[in-house]
């Protein structure tokens, strides 16, 4: 069973109770697995913004939402620099700082991508549609934060050679 999605055209000229009244119809069918919240939570926890960003943009992607999903790469890449930053400028263990941290984001980013996909997502888990299993999901978060964890090595190592 293929999750399809109707976009009908009306023509406000014609009477609707008249049978084959100039509606087109257009069939966009969505095929492929995406990612429900319960994973993209999963991989925020591990891979902070970064791990989320991605899951989000290849949701977006998978639905067709090209501007959606440009907004959401663009703050990606936004947020995890100043998530970059704020490691580097607070002095905390950085193990709680980045605990912290992934849950206040996962507690901002989760409810905007369930008010933006939520009734895709619905809909694919309604027609039977395959999700990406909790594994990779986590694995995505693993790379994201061994990612992050180089950046900031980077990043770090720069910031000591400037003084």
């Amino acid at each position: 069973m293929m999750k399809t999605k109707r976009i009908v055209e009306d023509n406000p000229y014609t009477s609707p109770k008249v049978e084959g009244s100039g509606q087109n119809e257009t069939v966009v069918e969505y095929q492929g697995k995406v990612y429900n919240i319960l994973s993209i939570s999963i991989a925020t926890i591990f891979g902070s913004v970064l791990a989320a960003g991605l899951l989000i943009f290849s949701n977006f992607s998978h639905f067709e939402q090209t501007r959606n999903a440009t907004i959401a790469a663009v703050f990606t890449a936004v947020l995890t620099v100043v998530f970059l930053c704020g490691m580097l400028i607070i002095d905390f263990p950085v193990v709680l700082l980045f605990l912290g941290l992934n849950f206040s984001i996962a507690a901002v980013l989760l409810p905007l991508n369930q008010l933006m996909l939520g009734n895709e997502i619905e809909q694919h888990e309604d027609a039977d549609r395959d999700f990406h299993s909790f594994a990779r999901a986590v694995l995505i978060g693993v790379g994201c934060l061994f990612a992050m964890g180089l950046m900031l090595f980077f990043a770090y190592t720069m910031f000591l050679m400037t003084f």
